[in-house]
C-alpha cells in the first residue's frame, strides 16, 4: 500500500526490524504533508515509534497537516517543553480549524 511518498508495508517491515537507519533516512527526506499522511496508515504504537524519529523541526512541520484526531493523540504524549515549542512553530491558522 502507498501513502504518498511511503510504501507503508515497507515502512511496517522497517518498524518490526527496527531498522531505524533507513526509516530515519527516508523521514528525512519525506514532506511534511507525506508524513502526515503515513501517521493516518498507521496503528498508534507504529506512529509513536515512527514520531519518535523525527526530529523536533520535522514534529513541529509534521503537527499542522494530522487530521485532528491523531493531532491530538499525539499533543497528548508531548511533554510540556515540546508542546511549547510545537506551539512556538506553529502559524497561527495552523491551530485553528
Amino acid at each position: 500500500a502507498e501513502s504518498g511518498y511511503f510504501n507503508v508495508e515497507q515502512i511496517v517491515r522497517d518498524i518490526r526490524e527496527d531498522n531505524n537507519n533507513a526509516l530515519s533516512i527516508g523521514l528525512a527526506q519525506a514532506p511534511s504533508e507525506d508524513i502526515a499522511n503515513l501517521f493516518a496508515s498507521l496503528l498508534p504504537g507504529q506512529r509513536t515509534y515512527i514520531w519518535q524519529l523525527l526530529s523536533d523541526t520535522q514534529q513541529n512541520e509534521v503537527i499542522p497537516h494530522l487530521r485532528s484526531e491523531l493531532r491530538t493523540s499525539l499533543l497528548n504524549d508531548m511533554d510540556y517543553q515540546q508542546l511549547i515549542h510545537a506551539a512556538e512553530s506553529m502559524e497561527v491558522d495552523d491551530g485553528v480549524q
